[in-house]
C-alpha cells in the first residue's frame, strides 16, 4: 500500500512558526480521493501571510499546506472512473494532506486531467510553465461571473499585477478586446508588445486624474458607449486609488463590472450612476471546476499562450523544497505580471 511509505513534507506546526521539513507518512487513498504526485507547487505573494494568520484562510495546524498544483496521479480511490494511474493533472483547493510535499490526497473533483502528450511533448510546454494556470484560473472564474464573450470590450485594472496580467491574457484568449490599465508604464509596454499579434489589446496609462482617467479608458473602448466589461483588481491598501471610478465611468449602459481584487476597506461608488445605467456589479472569490475545464480546453486548443519561452514576457523562479522561505521571500517581492514562483518538488 500506498501509505507503508514516507515522504519528504513541509509541515507547519503553529501559526507564525516556520515551516518544517519532515519526514512524514504518504496519505491514504480513501474513496472520493486521489493520492498524486507533486511537481510543481505554486508560491503566491500572499503565501506567507496565509501560513502566519495575516490572511484569514481557516487552517488547523499541524498541517501541511496546498496550493494549485502539477503532477502526475499516482494511485486512484475505488469509486475513481475518470481517471488514470501516470496522468498529468492540475489540482488546487484542499487544505490538508497538502502539495507542499511529495504527495497529497486530493478529491477526486478537484483534479482535472491535462493531455500531456500534447501540452508537454507537442507543444513543448514545461510543469512550470503549467503552473500558470493558477492565476489563470481564478481571472477565468471571474470572466465567467460576469459573461465575458467573444467581441466584448473588457477593461482590467489594475493590469500589470500577477492576477490582472493573467485576466488581460484569459480575456484576449476568449476573443475579448482588451483594455489594459496600470500606472506602471513599462510594463504595459512589454504587455503590449507581447499580445501585439492579437490586435485586440489596447493600454492606457492611469494619471490618477479621474477625469482624465476614465476618458482614456473610454476612448480606448473604441466605441462611444464604453466598455461592456470592467474587471477591477484593486489590491490592498487602495482604497484612494480613482481606477475604480474611472473604470465605472467608462462602462456602457447596462455594463457588467467584476470585483476580484483584494482592496482591505470600503469603496466609494457612484450610487446614482449605477442605478441609472443599469450597472451590474459582481463579486467573484476563485472560481469552480467548470472555470478550470474551460481554461484547460483554451490552453489545448492554443487559443491560450502560457509559459516562459521567448516573446511570453514571463520569468518562472523554481525553488527546491527546502528553500520554501526564499521562494516565500521573492513571491511577496514579485507581484507583477510576468513573474511566477513555484516548488518544483519532483522534477
Amino acid at each position: 500500500m500506498v501509505a507503508s511509505h514516507n515522504q519528504r513534507a513541509l509541515v507547519l506546526e503553529a501559526r507564525g512558526q516556520p515551516l518544517s521539513l519532515a519526514d512524514v507518512p504518504i496519505p491514504d487513498v480513501c474513496p472520493g480521493s486521489a493520492i498524486v504526485k507533486v511537481l510543481v507547487t505554486n508560491i503566491g505573494p500572499l503565501t506567507r501571510r496565509i501560513l502566519t494568520g495575516q490572511v484569514p484562510v481557516p487552517l488547523e495546524p499541524p498541517v501541511v499546506p496546498c496550493a494549485q498544483t502539477i503532477g502526475h496521479i499516482h494511485e486512484l480511490g475505488p469509486d475513481s472512473t475518470s481517471l488514470d494511474v501516470g496522468q498529468l493533472y492540475e489540482t488546487n483547493g484542499r487544505m490538508e494532506d497538502g502539495t507542499f510535499a511529495q504527495y497529497a490526497r486530493m478529491p477526486l473533483e478537484n483534479i482535472a486531467p491535462l493531455n500531456e502528450e500534447l501540452l508537454v511533448i507537442k507543444m513543448g510546454y514545461t510543469f512550470a510553465d503549467l503552473s500558470l494556470l493558477g492565476p489563470a484560473a481564478i481571472a477565468m472564474g471571474g470572466l465567467c461571473e460576469v459573461d465575458v464573450h467573444a467581441g466584448d470590450s473588457v477593461i482590467v485594472a489594475p493590469a500589470t499585477g500577477l492576477y490582472g496580467g493573467s485576466c488581460v491574457q484569459v480575456a484576449l484568449a476568449m476573443g475579448a478586446r482588451v483594455v489594459a490599465a496600470s500606472r506602471n508604464d513599462s510594463l504595459l509596454t512589454k504587455m503590449g508588445s507581447t499580445f501585439e499579434s492579437t490586435g485586440r489589446l489596447t493600454a492606457v496609462k492611469l494619471t490618477g486624474n479621474l477625469e482624465i482617467d476614465t476618458a482614456a479608458l473610454k476612448k480606448a473602448t473604441g466605441s462611444v458607449r464604453g466598455a461592456d466589461v470592467f474587471v477591477d483588481w484593486s489590491p490592498l491598501a487602495s482604497g484612494k486609488s480613482t481606477h475604480f471610478q474611472a473604470g465605472l465611468g467608462a462602462l456602457r449602459p447596462f455594463g457588467r463590472c467584476a470585483l476580484l481584487g483584494g482592496a482591505d476597506g470600503n469603496v466609494e461608488i457612484p450610487y446614482l450612476h449605477i442605478m441609472w445605467k443599469s450597472f451590474r456589479l459582481q463579486g467573484r472569490y476563485m472560481f469552480d471546476r467548470k472555470h478550470t475545464l474551460q481554461l484547460i480546453k483554451l490552453l489545448e486548443s492554443g487559443q491560450l499562450k502560457l509559459g516562459s519561452g521567448d516573446g511570453s514576457g514571463v520569468n518562472i523562479r523554481a525553488f527546491k523544497i527546502d528553500e520554501v522561505e526564499e521562494a516565500m521571500d521573492a513571491a511577496e517581492r514579485e507581484l507583477r505580471w510576468g513573474d511566477q514562483v513555484v516548488l518544483g518538488i519532483g522534477q
